[in-house]
């Protein structure tokens, strides 16, 4: 007889055993819970219809409840519990994490050029539009006034710039020969423009910037 068959038969005979023993140690449990313990005589002879002895051997051992001897691979090396595809194993919620952490950041983060692209048509609260329009008002010496071809003010002021009443505008202001210390107080409208007063009355015209 040759050694391969031998060693064949003593599988088998190990095999018979190690059946015979898990009915018996099952026997109790099977009368109490007969569905159970028939289940675990069913999962080895499942066992013994492997061919090859070391998953066979840990078939039987985790039919007969010894799980942690049965997590030894073919190869002998320890078999990764995480890996036996228990719920615990894997957490949905910490892999989509773990995936939306490994993307490229750059992608996240706007691009500041494009993101302003087309942004002055936008609508603006009142808030950024007083941003952008600075103070409400400016107040600065009066270096002359003049009247246009059209009777209607031009006045120059000491920071350079130059306002013209509009020409539906048709108020008049009181205007000293004197200019001296006069200043000029040009505010914006609530409702758009603006208006220019002079600190000689309380009168006021509406005006336009034209330098």
């Amino acid at each position: 007889m040759s050694q391969p068959t031998i060693r064949l038969r003593r599988l088998g005979g190990c095999a018979a055993v190690l059946i015979t023993l898990a009915a018996a140690s099952t026997l109790d449990a099977a009368v109490a819970q007969p569905t159970e313990g028939q289940a675990m005589i069913d999962a080895v002879a499942a066992c013994a219809s492997i061919a090859a002895a070391a998953p066979r051997l840990a078939c039987y051992d985790r039919a007969v409840g010894r799980p942690q001897e049965a997590a030894v691979s073919a190869s002998g090396a320890p078999v990764d519990e995480g890996s036996s595809g228990s719920l615990s194993a894997v957490d949905p919620d910490v892999t989509l994490a773990t995936r939306g952490a490994a993307q490229d950041p750059r992608e996240s983060e706007p691009r500041s050029a494009e993101a302003a692209f087309g942004a002055e048509d936008l609508p603006k609260t009142f808030e950024a539009r007083k941003r952008e329009a600075g103070p409400d008002n400016i107040v600065a010496g009066i270096v002359d006034i003049a009247t246009t071809g059209y009777g209607k003010y031009l006045i120059v002021l000491d920071n350079d710039q130059v306002w013209r009443q509009l020409q539906a505008d048709t108020s008049r202001l009181r205007t000293p020969r004197d200019l001296g210390d006069i200043q000029a107080t040009v505010t914006r409208r609530s409702l758009g423009g603006y208006s220019l007063s002079l600190s000689t009355g309380n009168r006021s015209i509406r005006v336009e910037r034209v330098k």
